[in-house]
């Protein structure tokens, strides 16, 4: 693995485990096994460091959204997809989400807007995507009459505070999934 790559895994781990206030450029190069001169030398100090981890994380979770079948079955098979793959990011990259989660309210005033401009490509996508499920489900008399704009609003909170728990821990997260798509079921199919 080259040295570069070294100082953004060593940054992932460290600004998740300790906040990116709480982690030196000292403590980045012995994590990473290079000598503290190599991080200005890749990026323009820490700030540019966590940007850099914040654009490779963002690319990734997007990669991976767009690999979800939000095209076939049915309109709740969909939504099901959406919630498990949230959680399953949880469970397969914890500090990656942790670091967004945790980091990203930091960076607003970052002036590339990474983590202003990522979050609100995700909630343009979702909302979306749940609203045509919801709207399609309705007409198709999958789903009862719900209010949609409101019940996607419901939705991403319930994906948004399930990424958000800092007590989700791996053990749990099949029992939270299995709950979250219950409650959905309940709320939104006729027949339940």
């Amino acid at each position: 693995m080259n040295k570069k790559q070294n100082l953004i895994d060593a940054a992932i781990r460290l600004f998740a485990d300790q906040g990116f206030e709480g982690t030196s450029t000292i403590q980045l190069s012995r994590a990473a096994g290079v000598t503290e001169p190599l991080i200005y030398y890749h990026f323009e100090g820490k700030d540019d460091l966590l940007r850099h981890v914040l654009k490779l994380i963002f690319n990734r979770y997007f990669k991976r959204l767009d690999e979800v079948d939000v095209l076939s079955g049915k309109e709740f098979q969909k939504i099901k997809r959406l919630i498990s793959f949230h959680l399953d990011m949880v469970q397969k990259s914890p500090r990656e989400i942790s670091l967004i989660s945790n980091g990203c309210p930091l960076k607003f005033s970052d002036p590339e807007n990474i983590c202003k401009k990522s979050l609100e490509k995700q909630r343009e996508y979702l909302t979306e995507i749940l609203s045509g499920c919801l709207k399609k489900g309705i007409a198709a008399g999958e789903f009862k009459d719900v209010p949609v704009e409101w019940t996607v609003e419901l939705i991403l909170a319930l994906i948004v505070g399930l990424i958000r728990q800092r007590n989700l821990y791996a053990e749990n997260i099949p029992a939270m999934r299995d709950a979250a798509v219950e409650f959905c079921r309940r709320s939104l199919l006729i027949d339940g």
